[in-house]
């Protein structure tokens, strides 16, 4: 089974926040506060945890954004959540295919716009995330597969 025949078999049922965590790095010394903020960027950067919780009958990919800048950290996670008729195994190729050409297609609009809402709750002012292209996100291999283990 390869990528196009996996999509062909699969629908989307839900997109799910499953996390929005927002926080300043404030100092609290005598002085400093919230009028430390005032000369901060929003220059960040921004990076993608992935966990695919499950592959059956029921897909599940959780996506976890992390926004870090001088000024604060901003999470958000979602779980994108496929349902096929089958329950037949999915290799390994096939999945990341899946993950970095469609399961993240359909994740990184609400990580975006929660990460976006979290900067605008913290007022941290504006900023926007660039939009994500087909084939642009890849896989980077976990601290476990470089090991080997």
């Amino acid at each position: 089974m390869d990528v196009v025949e996996l999509l062909g078999a699969v629908r989307l049922v839900d997109v799910r926040t499953i996390q929005e965590v927002a926080e300043l790095k404030l100092d609290p010394a005598q002085g400093n506060g919230l009028s430390a903020l005032d000369e901060t960027s929003t220059d960040g950067e921004l990076t993608i945890d992935i966990n695919p919780v499950h592959w059956g009958a029921r897909i599940e990919i959780w996506f976890r954004a992390r926004f870090e800048t001088p000024s604060a950290n901003l999470v958000a996670a979602v779980a994108v959540i496929y349902e096929r008729d089958i329950d037949d195994e999915v290799p390994e190729d096939t999945r990341t295919d899946f993950i970095e050409k469609v399961a993240i297609m359909a994740a990184y609009p609400y990580l975006r716009g929660a990460l976006q809402g979290l900067a605008g709750k913290m007022r941290m002012g504006t900023f926007t995330l660039d939009v994500l292209r087909q084939g642009e996100f890849t896989m980077a291999a976990s601290e476990a597969d470089d090991s080997g283990q």
